[in-house]
């Protein structure tokens, strides 16, 4: 049981990783002043984004 629970937190976290990069990438070179998403898990990573993207305010919903 506990190598299934392993596997699955080790699941979530390399998703939440790939989308961070993906938001990065996809917004690494637009003008930006704020960001709103939405309250999903996806977001979690936003102060790491926000640094990424030279301190863009990350406004969650």
């Amino acid at each position: 049981m506990k190598l299934r629970k392993k596997i699955v937190v080790d699941c979530i976290i390399s998703h939440l990783f790939l989308v961070k990069q993906a938001m990065i990438e996809l917004l690494e070179n637009q003008p930006l002043e704020t960001i709103t998403p939405d309250r999903g898990k996806d977001f979690s990573k936003h102060a790491e984004i926000s640094q990424e993207l030279n301190l863009v305010e990350l406004h969650l919903t």
